[in-house]
């Protein structure tokens, strides 16, 4: 893996670029799931030689088939994929024994079975995902989509030249931008408590991220498996390896604020249905 090439972890899509009729497809995270994945795809009347699917990351581990959907994303037109924290962790891993540990723990055991060879040559690859992506639709909006969050206090132009940092990428803790991009769930949190409080939260956060019309994020599994919206902010992890506890793969068309999603059974469908609205801005 390269050390000192300078990779660009920042993507800038226009929707004016796509054939006639393409849509921006944004996937949540659909850890190895490519039945469910494919499924869904199918629902949405995904069209291979018009639409654009950009998947917000995580697309390996706990399902039954992440080489699978790696090769989905690595090969074919028209297809982009965040870099998330299981990504992440299957790059460091390849030198750091502790963090081998902890990915196995957390779903990377599946690399045993393809050998270290495919093993190197995916973590090269996924190496070079971005860790932003920017969405310019034709109507004039900016859709922003990140792994986790814009850590709060951040600008979204400042995401822009974030670079991938192996030494900082599995820090939960740490200050800079890059590992909230990745692990990050302050908004969401803050979100979450004030609904389970039915009161103010604990934390006042600003919802919004500025400079950017609307984020869509996901890493964080919300158990009510639908899509949440608050400020600007919409989060659409809704738990797709989670299929015998209710859980859901979600796909979102920004430009026509609508989802789709399925679950475990053949007939567990929905949409598409209306992104929700957001809530006020402040949390």
């Amino acid at each position: 893996m390269p050390d000192r090439e300078v990779i660009s972890h920042f993507l800038r899509l226009q929707e004016s670029a796509l054939p006639a009729n393409g849509r921006f497809l944004v996937v949540g995270d659909i850890h190895g799931e490519l039945q469910l994945f494919e499924r869904l795809l199918q629902l949405a009347g995904f069209d291979p030689a018009r639409d654009h699917v950009l998947s917000l990351g995580d697309l390996i581990d706990r399902g039954p088939n992440s080489a699978d959907v790696l090769d989905w994303f690595l090969h074919g037109e028209r297809r982009s994929a965040l870099l998330g924290n299981h990504e992440a962790m299957m790059i460091v891993a390849r030198d750091d024994v502790a963090v081998r540990e902890l990915w196995f723990r957390n779903g990377g055991l599946w690399v045993l079975q393809i050998g270290d060879q495919r093993h190197r040559a995916y973590a090269e690859a996924v190496h070079r995902f971005p860790l932003a992506i920017e969405l310019q639709l034709c109507d004039g909006r900016r859709i922003g989509l990140v792994h986790a969050e814009v850590k709060p206090g951040l600008h979204w132009r400042e995401i822009r030249d974030v670079q991938f940092v192996a030494e900082d990428a599995i820090d939960i803790s740490a200050l800079a931008p890059m590992p909230s991009l990745l692990w990050g769930r302050q908004r969401l949190s803050a979100v979450l408590d004030a609904d389970v409080r039915r009161g103010p939260p604990r934390l006042a956060i600003d919802a919004c991220v500025p400079g950017i019309d609307q984020l869509i994020a996901g890493h964080t599994i919300l158990y009510r498996r639908e899509p949440l919206s608050h400020g600007n902010c919409l989060w659409i992890e809704t738990g797709a390896f989670q299929q015998r506890q209710g859980g859901r793969l979600t796909l979102v068309d920004p430009a026509a604020a609508c989802y789709w999603q399925v679950g475990a059974r053949s007939t567990d469908r929905w949409g598409p249905s209306p992104l929700p609205v957001p809530t006020p801005t402040m949390i």
